[in-house]
């Protein structure tokens, strides 16, 4: 179970959902790596009101919206990674103010071949939008101190220094797994064997 806390515009999140998440779940695939992606980050959700303030600003908060309504509608990472791939390599890093014009998410949606609409239709009704808000502000660990924030079967990982697909093999290859993309890499070397298994427990 691979759970990855993430936020939009964020610099940090982009590079590890671009040059780890999605290569390793494109390597590995559903067998192995049971993927949830949790766009919420360090947001601060205000129950009272049922809103949220965003590190990055109204921008933030909107893009995390599509973003929720786009793994509620499609939940499959098969399915949704294309477009949230285009996603943070289309939206401008950084504080924002303003709302993103929905073309952007509409293209995107073409891209990875998704019906927009349904997309779309979730983003507009409030009652689901916060819904999934809720839900996404309640699945982000209270301990998290930064994003990205990945955790694999419960234990949190060193995002900045360890290698996720290392990672994710070794905690599978501990339970009996085999893959052939973990045998070749971590199968036989001194490294997997020697490190000591109290970290993946």
């Amino acid at each position: 179970h691979v759970k990855v806390c993430t936020e939009a515009l964020c610099p940090g999140c982009k590079e590890f959902v671009l040059t780890q998440v999605i290569p390793t779940y494109t390597t590995l695939g559903k067998d192995v790596m049971d993927l949830h992606i949790i766009p919420f980050g360090n947001a601060i959700y205000h129950p009272n009101n049922q809103t949220a303030t965003c590190q990055h600003g109204v921008g933030e908060c909107d893009a995390n919206t599509w973003e929720q309504c786009l793994i509620a509608v499609y939940p499959k990472p098969s399915d949704y990674l294309k477009m949230l791939e285009c996603l943070e390599n289309t939206l401008p890093m950084g504080s924002h103010d303003d709302k993103f014009a929905p073309s952007i998410f509409e293209t995107c949606a073409q891209e990875a071949s998704l019906e927009f609409p349904k997309i779309q239709y979730c983003h507009l009704n409030y009652d689901i939008a916060n819904k999934l808000l809720q839900q996404a502000a309640t699945e982000t660990p209270k301990e998290h101190t930064y994003v990205p924030w990945a955790i694999v079967d419960g234990t949190h990982m060193d995002e900045e220094h360890d290698d996720l697909l290392q990672v994710v093999c070794k905690a599978y290859m501990k339970k009996g797994g085999t893959h052939a993309a973990c045998q070749q890499n971590y199968g036989n070397s001194g490294l997997l064997r020697g490190m000591p298994t109290s970290i993946f427990s």
